[in-house]
């Protein structure tokens, strides 16, 4: 029975005025472009996809990933606006207001649904991938933004040093030889949405 609701639920988004699932997109690059990725892994299902688009904080908050998939599913079927909107081809078309916070990381979305706003909360996270020549990866949240992480040593008024400190444990030691790229990057997460929070009992 919560399959056949769930898929009830997904084929709204897809179907409301005959719009189709947007393609699969997983960018970070600014706060809107995260909310189009957590659309299009929600319109095509896929709940791993859409929890990647949300903050560590969020993602705490949510108590888990089964609470996420619970509280999603209550939001689609109960939120006919939110339903609505997330069926759009285009949410450029629907935003009404943002705002962004250099100072805190902090961004937020506001969006017509039909005469309601869709409000959506964001943070920037800074985040560290180290893969290594086994096939594994490491993957760590940095504390600050990457301006904060790059040292600089100055002798006579000339840089002569540049390193990047990542302040917090990352990778063994034992794996420094295996060590095949480093990734540095700025990605923009979901940290509140309308509508969607945990509710007592509210598990899958």
């Amino acid at each position: 029975m919560k399959l056949v609701t769930l898929l009830l639920a997904t084929l709204a988004l897809s179907s409301v005025s005959g719009c189709a699932c947007p393609p699969r997109s997983s960018s970070y690059d600014t706060p809107l472009a995260t909310l189009e990725s957590w659309q299009s892994h929600l319109c095509h299902d896929d709940a791993q996809g859409e929890w990647r688009c949300l903050s560590a904080e969020l993602q705490r908050a949510m108590g888990g990933f089964q609470t996420y998939v619970a509280a999603r599913r209550q939001m689609i079927e109960n939120d006919g606006a939110a339903t609505w909107l997330l069926s759009r081809a285009d949410l450029a078309d629907y935003v009404v207001s943002g705002s962004t916070d250099p100072a805190t990381r902090r961004a937020a979305l506001a969006l017509d649904a039909r005469g309601q706003l869709f409000e959506v909360d964001f943070v920037q996270e800074t985040s560290a991938r180290i893969d290594l020549d086994d096939g594994r990866f490491l993957f760590a949240i940095l504390d600050g933004p990457l301006s904060e992480l790059v040292q600089l040593q100055v002798v006579n008024g000339r840089v002569s040093r540049q390193w990047i400190d990542l302040l917090q444990p990352i990778i063994d030691p034992r794996d420094l030889e295996n060590i095949r790229s480093v990734q540095l990057e700025h990605r923009w997460k979901i940290n509140t949405i309308a509508g969607l929070r945990p509710q007592a009992g509210n598990t899958p």
